[in-house]
């Protein structure tokens, strides 16, 4: 019996000392960033890119989703690539989805998720898996159609295409629902999900397959950025129940870029957003339940001792 509880006190002790890995995920639309100064619909010169570079270093992100990001060499512009390394839609387009991941994180760069550019007139989504100690975490960067914030998606041209992106997206989620995985869907979603008659969520978070349930970390909160001038978020971080039971609480957090920077450099219209995982932990630490069952263990053989001591005191009598 003593050598039964040693081992298990062994295994408890190494359970208890193994740890989550903290990883930060952002997602951040840097408005037309070029590689080369003075070129696009937004020119910048070194200044810019220097400013953009800081802004990127506050966020200190691991994974970060970008939209409007011309390819790599635009990328390195803004997020050192000694650190980085970028994946990027195959998409022949100055406006691209891609990602930069920490070097040093495993990545799969999935196909690009070609069925949400519809006819090729707008954006695909870019598709990566990265694993962190051992557990994988599936991602896909968006950036759906401009120009329909809320309302009716029937009543434009820009409302009708982005309501054929809706069920695209939709289908993503639900093959990545019937897997084992954690998904995570970010980007910018030109879409207020806070909005009066969302209809876009419901569709998505709508229990099929079965057991799916969405997480959107944006939902209730305002932004500051560029002086709070568009408090409503149109960028969002989106997550399955695995990936959501890993958000550590408290953890979101926006890079604001405020009007006085704005008014020194050409930076972007939108502010980067973030949130910390703590991936391979979960809402009940097995560690505790672990060291819970030892205990219990211990007081069920203690309690047996007794009633062994009590029995072979009742031997002598018996053999009379």
């Amino acid at each position: 019996m003593r050598t039964i509880l040693t081992a298990l006190a062994f295994t408890v002790l190494l359970i208890g000392t193994a740890s989550a890995e903290r990883v930060r995920i952002a997602t951040w639309n840097i408005e037309h960033l070029r590689a080369e100064n003075g070129t696009g619909s937004v020119a910048r010169e070194d200044v810019d890119y220097e400013a953009l570079s800081a802004l990127a270093t506050e966020l200190d992100a691991d994974v970060i989703a970008l939209q409007e990001v011309d390819g790599p060499e635009a990328a390195a512009r803004v997020f050192d690539p000694s650190v980085y390394a970028f994946f990027f839609s195959d998409r022949r387009h100055p406006q691209r989805t891609g990602f930069a991941v920490r070097r040093g994180i495993t990545v799969t760069s999935d196909l690009d998720y070609v069925a949400l550019e519809l006819d090729g007139s707008v954006r695909r989504g870019t598709d990566i898996t990265i694993e962190v100690g051992g557990q994988a975490l599936r991602l896909l960067s968006v950036h759906l159609k401009s120009s329909c914030f809320q309302g009716d998606l029937d009543r434009n041209r820009h409302c009708r295409t982005l309501r054929q992106q809706v069920p695209v997206v939709e289908t993503w989620i639900d093959q990545r629902s019937t897997e084992t995985v954690p998904f995570v869907v970010l980007g910018d979603f030109n879409w207020r999900f806070d909005s009066d008659g969302d209809v876009i969520m419901p569709d998505w978070n709508d229990g099929d397959p079965a057991g799916l349930v969405l997480s959107r970390v944006t939902q209730g909160l305002r932004s500051g950025c560029l002086g709070g001038r568009y408090p409503d978020y149109i960028d969002h971080i989106i997550l399955d129940e695995q990936a959501a039971a890993w958000l550590v609480p408290d953890s979101f957090r926006q890079v604001d870029i405020t009007e006085a920077d704005e008014d020194r450099f050409k930076l972007s219209d939108h502010c980067p957003i973030a949130i910390d995982l703590e991936i391979g932990s979960s809402s009940e630490d097995p560690a505790a339940q672990a060291r819970d069952l030892f205990e219990e263990i211990r007081r069920l053989v203690r309690e047996t001792n007794e009633k062994m001591t009590e029995l072979e005191g009742l031997i002598p009598l018996l053999q009379r």
